[in-house]
């Protein structure tokens, strides 16, 4: 079969414009885009571009009808970001590295054991993660702790105040039912954030201590140090040897024996009353009133003298006074605690020196 006759001016193999197939046109520049006209090529780079994008979409089509997957098949979900990692602690700071309760309670949040309740609230953070374990280890002035979303400060001052607590004054930071708390009896006179170290009823009165210091008030409460507290309660009735001789045996409550008590007649106004002291070291829930209830007599007054070395004296009801270097350092002998490094302390015994 004869050849077909060539058009003028076309070499053979050359596209239009006298471009080789699939090699770029004579005088076009290294960064001029390149597309091939051989084999169903295309008259422009627009032309070449849709059918690029119709030939992508094809083929997401067709891969959608090979995995079963129809219109509008919900995408996978995305994977969970993971918790974010408590930092760890190098050998260096293990070695400066405290229980998160104790740096709260240094600080002057709470005691150590309110520190522990909010911390098992869920109420404390470290960097910014919800802590709810106890024992977790801080590095103070490094870790960035928050409880209610408020950063802890720095250690404050060291402060104690004795209190003689008036009747109706409840004995914790915060009261649902809106009655007046001891710390009021201190408000705009004491700078720092004290709070009461145990309990006294509502309807007691007497020695209350108030303080920052976290590790005097966990020492002080812990049962293991069995620090003597004084009451004198007023009763209905004489209490005879062998009911006086059970308190000092020790009663058995709803909640348990109590430990043996000493107990000492002050006065009695025969057959209506009588006066008596009482001296424990346990501090259970309204204890010397339910321990003379079992006995068959109700306390018609009751208020505390003493908190181990510390003697209430003749503070007035209602006032309070700073406690002296001297019942400091008698108080940590009592915890157990050593009074070193206790700052407000010994600047307090320099200045008496």
């Amino acid at each position: 079969m004869a050849d077909k006759p060539r058009k003028p001016g076309r070499p053979q193999g050359e596209g239009p414009g006298g471009a080789r197939r699939g090699r770029p046109a004579a005088g076009r520049g290294q960064g001029a885009p390149r597309f091939s006209t051989g084999g169903g090529g295309f008259a422009s780079v627009d032309e070449q571009l849709r059918m690029s994008l119709e030939r992508g979409a094809l083929r997401r089509r067709r891969a959608r009808r090979h995995a079963g997957a129809g219109v509008g098949v919900p995408k996978a979900a995305k994977p969970e970001k993971r918790a974010r990692q408590p930092q760890r602690l190098s050998p260096a700071e293990m070695e400066v590295a405290e229980r998160l309760q104790k740096v709260m309670a240094r600080a002057g949040v709470a005691s150590r054991r309110h520190s522990e309740e909010l911390i098992q609230a869920g109420r404390v953070t470290v960097n910014g993660r919800v802590v709810t374990e106890l024992g977790t280890k801080v590095v103070a002035g490094r870790d960035i702790i928050e409880v209610d979303g408020r950063p802890l400060g720095q250690p404050e001052e060291k402060v104690y105040v004795m209190l003689n607590k008036p009747k109706g004054y409840v004995t914790t930071l915060f009261d649902p039912q809106g009655r007046p708390k001891v710390t009021d009896l201190l408000e705009g006179q004491v700078a720092e954030r004290v709070y009461p170290v145990g309990r006294l009823d509502y309807d007691t009165e007497g020695l209350l201590l108030l303080t920052n210091d976290g590790d005097l008030a966990n020492g002080l409460m812990h049962p293991a140090r069995k620090v003597k507290k004084t009451y004198i309660a007023k009763v209905r009735g004489v209490p005879g040897p062998a009911k006086l001789k059970k308190l000092q045996e020790g009663i058995e409550l709803e909640d348990g024996p109590t430990a043996p008590a000493e107990v000492k007649v002050l006065e009695v106004r025969a057959p209506n009353s009588a006066t008596i002291s009482l001296r424990i070291h346990e501090g259970r829930n309204r204890q010397v009133r339910r321990m003379f209830a079992a006995v068959g007599h109700e306390v018609i007054h009751l208020k505390r003298t003493t908190l181990g070395p510390l003697n209430l004296g003749d503070l007035p009801v209602g006032q309070w006074r700073p406690l002296t270097s001297e019942e400091v350092a008698a108080l940590y002998k009592a915890a157990g605690l050593r009074l070193g490094g206790k700052p407000r302390a010994q600047r307090a015994a320099r200045r008496r020196s």
